[in-house]
């Protein structure tokens, strides 16, 4: 599960979107709950980025609503240390998310065009 969301990070890194979904929604299927905040970020990223912006915010919902959970839980206390990488991805996100998705070169074999 961990690997899966690793190489799924990576390849949105490396711009290759399509490669990254794929990843890291088996991460999600092997996950309870829907998935980490950390993958549904990196999936609401990629999804932006393939032009698809529903599913995008609909990710950065899913991981807002989780991050808010985290925070709120009494019970137990967040890993401050994922809590605040998290909390740093989000907002990369969010920022990505107002801008358009990312020119990529027309002959960029690694890169499809979504068009």
């Amino acid at each position: 599960m961990a690997a899966l969301e690793i190489l799924g990070a990576a390849l949105v890194r490396a711009h290759r979107y399509p490669e990254a979904v794929k990843q890291l929604n088996d991460a999600v299927a092997q996950q309870k709950a829907g998935g980490t905040v950390w993958t549904q970020l990196f999936l609401a990223m990629s999804h932006h980025q393939l032009g698809d912006d529903a599913k995008a915010k609909d990710f950065l919902k899913k991981a807002d609503a989780q991050l808010k959970q985290i925070q709120d839980n009494k019970d137990t206390p967040p890993n401050w240390q994922e809590f605040l990488r998290d909390k740093a991805l989000r907002q990369e996100a969010e920022e990505l998310l107002k801008s358009p998705p990312a020119e990529r070169p027309k002959n960029c074999a690694l890169v499809p065009r979504p068009d």
